[in-house]
């Protein structure tokens, strides 16, 4: 179909078509009925041709959101592993709290919450233990848990942005589609009954 709206869009001789609407008597305004067709079919003929870039645009910079998550966690799981090395430099509670928190996060497959919740207790819990416990480890903790929630929270909006994109075409290629419904020349050619 995208073929036949490329023609339609930009191979055709345009004015012998639109000579061709005015001039057919069964067609009242004739010009009239002409622009909106070509109009509507120029629209859907873009979006068809924008949409695989649109796509292809949210899914690149999706795969960088999450490759970005997947390395702060990497980086936790690391200064994790050196806390637990060197485990007796920190108090029970800082150890426990953290592996405890870690284990509930780790080897499943975690939801928007989940991601959300986990970068948040990461980062409240970094900020408890540092008022206690000044170390590099802990300071690296809270550094990478609050990028991680700031990634996290642009994944979520640019979501919201592709779906409200998304959401914007659908209603346009709805209205151009209802649109040349309407037109007397397209009822004609594509009886719907």
């Amino acid at each position: 179909p995208n073929h036949d709206l490329k023609r339609v869009s930009e191979e055709l001789e345009l004015e012998s078509y639109m000579l061709a609407f005015a001039n057919e008597p069964e067609i009242k305004d004739g010009h009239k009925e002409f622009r909106t067709i070509m109009k509507n079919v120029d629209y859907l003929h873009y979006e068809i041709r924008e949409l695989p870039n649109l796509v292809m645009t949210y899914g690149t910079e999706n795969l960088k959101h999450k490759e970005k998550l997947k390395e702060m966690f990497e980086g936790i799981r690391v200064e994790l592993k050196r806390i637990e090395i060197n485990k007796h430099l920190y108090t029970p509670e800082i150890v426990n709290g953290f592996f405890n928190f870690y284990e509930s996060m780790s080897g499943k497959e975690l939801s928007s919450s989940d991601l959300n919740d986990a970068f948040v207790g990461f980062n409240k819990f970094a900020g408890k233990a540092l008022i206690t416990h000044r170390d590099q480890n802990l300071e690296k903790i809270a550094t990478l848990s609050l990028t991680g929630l700031e990634i996290f929270i642009r994944l979520v909006q640019d979501n919201e942005i592709y779906l409200d994109s998304l959401k914007a075409i659908h209603a346009g290629v709805d209205e151009a589609y209802n649109e040349l419904l309407a037109t007397n020349q397209v009822r004609k050619m594509f009886p719907l009954d």
